[in-house]
C-alpha cells in the first residue's frame, strides 16, 4: 500500500512559513555524512549493477539524496535494477515462454524473476526519488536569498 497523505514538512520548512501549527519543533536534526567514497560501487555487485551505480550516484550526491547510511538500499537497488535487466535480457533473447518436454507451453521463469525484481524497483526508486512521481512529493530545500550589497538596499528604499 502506498504512502497515505502528505509527506511530512521539514524543520526548515515549518520555520519558513511560520511554524502554521504552533507545536514544538526539534532542536537537532539528523544531517548524515556523505563522501565520495559513495561513487565507488560494492565490490559484489553485478556488472550491471555496478554500471547503474556509476550513472546514479554521483547525481543522488548533488542532489542530496544518497548519504553513508544509504550505502546498503542503494546497494539493494542497483542490484535489483542489474537482475531486472539480466532477465530482459533472456526474456528478450529466447521470448517469454518455452515448450517443455511434454509439449506444454511455459511462461519462462526469468519473465517472473523480471517482474519481482521490477517490484523492488518501484520501492527503491520511490525512497531515492528516481520517479517524477517521488519527486513531486519530496521536499526541497528552501530557496537561499542572496545577500544584498548596501546599494541595492538603499536603491529599494529609495524606490518605496
Amino acid at each position: 500500500m502506498g504512502s497515505r497523505g502528505p509527506v511530512p514538512k521539514s524543520v526548515e520548512e515549518k520555520l519558513a512559513a511560520g511554524n502554521p501549527g504552533k507545536r514544538r519543533l526539534p532542536t537537532k536534526t539528523v544531517k548524515p555524512t556523505a563522501d565520495d567514497g559513495l561513487l565507488t560501487p560494492s565490490a559484489h555487485l553485478g556488472a550491471v549493477a555496478k554500471a547503474e551505480w556509476k550513472r546514479l550516484a554521483g547525481e543522488l550526491l548533488r542532489m542530496g539524496l544518497l548519504a553513508n547510511v544509504d550505502r546498503a538500499a542503494f546497494e539493494g537497488y542497483c542490484d535489483a535494477y542489474g537482475m531486472w535487466r539480466t532477465a530482459q535480457s533472456v526474456v528478450a533473447k529466447k521470448g517469454r515462454t518455452y515448450k517443455t518436454a511434454t509439449g506444454f507451453i511455459r511462461p519462462r521463469p526469468e519473465v517472473k524473476m523480471a517482474a519481482d525484481a521490477q517490484k523492488q524497483l518501484k520501492v527503491y526508486m520511490t525512497e531515492f526519488g528516481l520517479t517524477p512521481a517521488a519527486r513531486a512529493r519530496m521536499a526541497s530545500p528552501a530557496p537561499v536569498e542572496e545577500e544584498k550589497s548596501l546599494a541595492e538596499l538603499l536603491f529599494e528604499k529609495a524606490d518605496a
